[in-house]
């Protein structure tokens, strides 16, 4: 009694049929099975983890952004920068702060930075609050995907959503010396002071400027080897 199987293989789905003598049907079936991958609204091909994957990256980014935080602000608690609190880590993801650190997140970044620039002494718990600021707004950095990166929008922004392009704050900076003294110029309540996109050397030449400036006050405190430290972090 000689049989055959015979299969038909599917990308979704395999079919097949068992014969006995080449005549008689024994069985038939068909085992469909879902596609490896999803589909988006417009039908192209999305890995079913790169939902998985993009959430892990971001967890990643905001831990990693959270410990340089962290980092910065125990360094700057030893210098006198920065708020003196047991637990800080913990501290800051309440949703209710300290008192101190609700004054100190309460002084104004902006004048502060103009005020450096203009090479006018800063208390150190300005300067913490300058460095601490530094270290949530850090800049793109890097250069684009492509030659025409000048033409994307981070580099020319969205005026129909009121978003400036890297190449308009360049210009800003150069005009008033840094972008920190920039925006401090303009009034929060007629402009938004974010929704703008800035590059990491925008704020590395501005860090470098306030640090030139704020070390001939604090020459014993701001060494080669602590600007080294808070610029890493």
């Amino acid at each position: 009694m000689k049989k055959i199987l015979g299969l038909d293989l599917g990308t979704n789905s395999i079919g097949w049929a068992l014969i006995e003598d080449g005549k008689r049907i024994v069985d038939i079936g068909v085992r469909i099975f879902p596609e490896g991958v999803n589909r988006d609204k417009l039908g192209t091909e999305v890995s079913k983890n790169a939902e998985r994957r993009i959430k892990r990256a971001a967890r990643r980014l905001y831990y990693r952004r959270r410990m340089r935080k962290t980092r910065l602000a125990n360094s700057l608690m030893l210098l006198g920068m920065f708020p003196k609190i047991e637990n800080l880590e913990v501290e800051l993801q309440k949703i209710v702060l300290p008192k101190e650190l609700c004054d100190f997140f309460s002084i104004n970044p902006y004048a502060c930075r103009a005020k450096a620039y203009r090479g006018e002494k800063l208390t150190p718990t300005e300067l913490g609050r300058v460095f601490y600021q530094f270290s949530q707004r850090r800049g793109y950095k890097g250069n684009l995907q492509s030659e025409d990166s000048e033409e994307s929008v981070i580099y020319s922004g969205k005026p129909e959503e009121d978003k400036i392009g890297i190449n308009e704050m360049e210009q800003k900076a150069k005009e008033f010396g840094t972008i920190g003294n920039y925006l401090a110029s303009l009034n929060p309540h007629e402009q938004r002071l974010r929704n703008r996109y800035t590059t990491r050397s925008m704020y590395i030449d501005e860090f470098n400027v306030i640090w030139k400036n704020q070390e001939t006050f604090y020459p014993e405190t701001l060494t080669e080897s602590l600007k080294k430290e808070i610029g890493d972090a």
